[in-house]
């Protein structure tokens, strides 16, 4: 989709009702948030990403796209406008749930005007050296729908990925992915004017996938992997940047802290798997290391790929069924899950993709509680999820707690799938 905006922001009207609280607000762990890794839960999909822009103030840009709104003439211009309404709670993390900022700012957006993106930003208190949990609803007033999303804000230093600010060299407006293709010009800015250099340090994509859940070992920590090649500019908010190789770009101020902003390149088509070679990866699930490599290893990997499903199921037009549902399941991996590699490579992609979207979840500012369940049998089966908050390259890193109760489940789900049908937990 391109996202350019053809005219100047202009926001008709905005109500903003502010209240400020030291009120005590108890937040409930306890709710099911398993809408947020379920596109169809709602209509809405609006983008946000924060950017510090002083020691005590934060920006929650926003970016939603009108096709998703309803608009009428229903108003004093007697043109096609949608009302949408942010809503957001800033809150304290860790033991303090604090109510620190709240506001409700409500935007009348012209369809002749904004076709395909609309951009805003709002001002909120927020300070240094704090980290907070910030709770966002943004609700269609026409359509009457709404759509929650859950930021981390981390002020806990100035080298945090927050303090950065990076914009469309053409265009100068913010980008809110930060995964990129070798031909996007970008630049890149820190609030704090006062900075000389910066550090880049650049790894290959070479992070392997998970074990499987009942596997006493996890992911190896970030810090054992070595770069493939550091190199220091001088900084210059004006410099335009591109990623020429596909891999993992970790930008920092100060070469003696790890913390900073982590950029991505992981091909032209991410967040989808398009080409043979990479349709291959993510069926490492399903196989041994043996038959994965000798996949691997196979000169035409088109063939390869139709073989692999055909086999399984001996009918085209199932395997074609299972082959959408699965590659969609990893291009929602990706876009929910990429942290410092693919999300399709994470624990919970791995999850995700061969048990599908949680029927629960429960979800806090340090981890998160998967639950597939069946309704006849009171049955379920629970993958609990631990932020990992030492990762200096993202804060969506979380590993699997690992443990023996999980294996018979996830046996009889990959033979579901060798088998060509699509693993259900009631089945």
């Amino acid at each position: 989709m391109c996202y350019i905006i053809k005219h100047i922001i202009s926001i008709i009207f905005i109500f903003i009702f502010l209240a400020c609280s030291p009120l005590k607000i108890n937040v409930d762990n306890r709710r099911n948030l398993a809408f947020l890794y379920n596109p169809s839960s709602s209509s809405l999909h609006p983008e946000f990403f924060i950017s510090h822009d002083t020691d005590t103030t934060s920006l929650l840009m926003i970016k939603i796209f009108p096709y998703e709104l309803l608009f009428n003439k229903a108003n004093e211009f007697l043109t096609y406008m949608a009302n949408v309404q942010i809503q957001y709670k800033l809150i304290g993390s860790g033991k303090n749930k604090q109510l620190i900022d709240s506001a409700s700012v409500s935007y009348l957006i012209d369809m002749d005007k904004f076709q395909e993106v609309f951009t805003s930003q709002i001002k909120f208190k927020a300070k240094q050296p704090n980290k907070y949990q910030l709770k966002i609803v943004t609700t269609d007033l026409l359509k009457k729908t709404s759509a929650q999303t859950f930021l981390t804000v981390d002020k806990s230093s100035p080298f945090t990925r927050q303090n950065f600010l990076l914009r469309k060299k053409s265009l100068g407006i913010p980008i809110f992915d930060l995964k990129f293709s070798k031909n996007d010009i970008f630049t890149i800015s820190h609030y704090q004017k006062e900075i000389d250099s910066l550090y880049i340090t650049f790894y290959k994509n070479k992070f392997p996938i998970p074990q499987p859940p009942y596997s006493p070992l996890s992911s190896p920590p970030v810090s054992n992997y070595e770069p493939d090649s550091i190199w220091k500019i001088s900084y210059n908010d004006t410099l335009g940047f591109q990623l020429s190789n596909e891999g993992v770009y970790h930008i920092r101020i100060d070469s003696s802290n790890s913390e900073g902003v982590t950029l991505f390149n992981f091909g032209e088509s991410f967040p989808r798997v398009t080409t043979p070679e990479q349709l291959i990866n993510p069926v490492a699930y399903l196989t041994s290391l043996t038959d994965f490599n000798t996949l691997k290893n196979q000169q035409n990997k088109k063939n390869v790929v139709d073989n692999f499903w055909l086999k399984k199921t001996d009918n085209i037009e199932i395997a074609r069924e299972i082959i959408r549902i699965y590659y969609n399941r990893v291009f929602l991996a990706n876009v929910y899950f990429t942290s410092y590699k693919e999300g399709w490579k994470t624990d919970r992609g791995m999850i995700y993709i061969i048990y599908g979207p949680p029927n629960i979840i429960y979800k806090s500012d340090i981890d998160e509680k998967w639950i597939y369940w069946e309704k006849r049998n009171a049955r379920s089966v629970s993958f609990n999820f631990i932020k990992k908050e030492d990762n200096p390259f993202s804060d969506n890193s979380f590993l699997l707690q690992r443990g023996e109760q999980t294996n018979t489940h996830w046996s009889q789900a990959i033979d579901s799938w060798r088998k060509g049908k699509v693993f259900n937990f009631e089945n």
